[in-house]
């Protein structure tokens, strides 16, 4: 009922009854809008909250009295075992090149992967294709393995010059 008494008034006077359903219509449609957005912001709020509930309860995280969010020792040992594989560089005299096409199901494996390319000393020649003069550790390819995505990496050695060996920094 306020809403339609918020459509008369919209329309302004003398306004057709086209006028005033259309501005009803309006409130409506934006009345659901928000609705929808709160309904969003309440997910996100519930999945964080159950995130955040997993992390406690494994020990990673615990809540200060402050309130604040800090990492225990556990939680520290994990996000450095996860984010920095310090794989040892081993120098290899041809050039190492290696492409991938994983899945979009399967990015955080990707991101995993061009990380440890970066640490490695490689240089991207495209997001999915990058080179570089170090071996690949057997340890990452036991990692990528366990993640699930070596299938889809591919890792050449090249043996005779070409445009890539001659622009090596």
């Amino acid at each position: 009922m306020v809403d339609l008494q918020r459509a008369i008034i919209s329309a302004g006077y003398g306004s057709s009854f086209g006028t005033i359903d259309w501005e009803y219509a309006k409130i409506k449609r934006n009345r659901e809008i928000s609705n929808f957005k709160k309904e969003a912001v309440k997910e996100k709020e519930r999945r964080l909250s159950k995130y955040f509930w997993k992390l406690k309860r494994d020990g990673l995280i615990q809540e200060q009295k402050s309130g604040q969010l800090r990492l225990t020792k556990k939680g520290e040992s994990a996000l450095n075992d996860f984010s920095r594989n310090n794989y040892q560089k081993e120098a290899s005299k041809n050039l190492i090149i290696v492409s991938f096409d994983i899945p979009e199901s399967l990015r955080r494996g990707r991101n995993i992967l061009r990380e440890n390319l970066k640490l490695l000393g490689f240089n991207m020649v495209h997001q999915s294709t990058w080179f570089g003069k170090n071996k690949i550790p057997p340890k990452l390819l036991r990692e990528l393995e366990k993640i699930g995505i070596l299938e889809y990496i591919k890792i050449f050695e090249v043996t005779k010059k070409g445009t890539l060996i001659d622009n090596l920094p």
